[in-house]
């Protein structure tokens, strides 16, 4: 893996996080919270993962280990 392949894996991710934080006022709340039969059940549930996720990894980078994930309960709203 080159540089020009990590600094491409990470502007993807910045991209399709920026695409869904755009419309999430456009979200209905109902729907925020709607099981959706998915990896991560809901809209909700998937930003919780998505947030988690970076600060999972920023953790890592400043050479700590992480204690836990996040929790949909600790962010119950947008």
């Amino acid at each position: 893996m080159t540089l020009q392949d990590i600094a491409f894996q990470f502007d993807y991710i910045y991209w399709s996080r920026d695409r869904v934080l755009n419309i999430l006022d456009t979200i209905d709340p109902a729907d925020f919270t709607r099981d959706l039969h998915s990896s991560h059940k809901s809209i909700h549930e998937t930003l919780v993962h998505m947030f988690g996720s970076e600060k999972l990894w920023m953790t890592r980078w400043k050479g700590e280990s992480p204690t836990g994930r996040e929790k949909p309960e600790d962010y119950p709203t947008v």
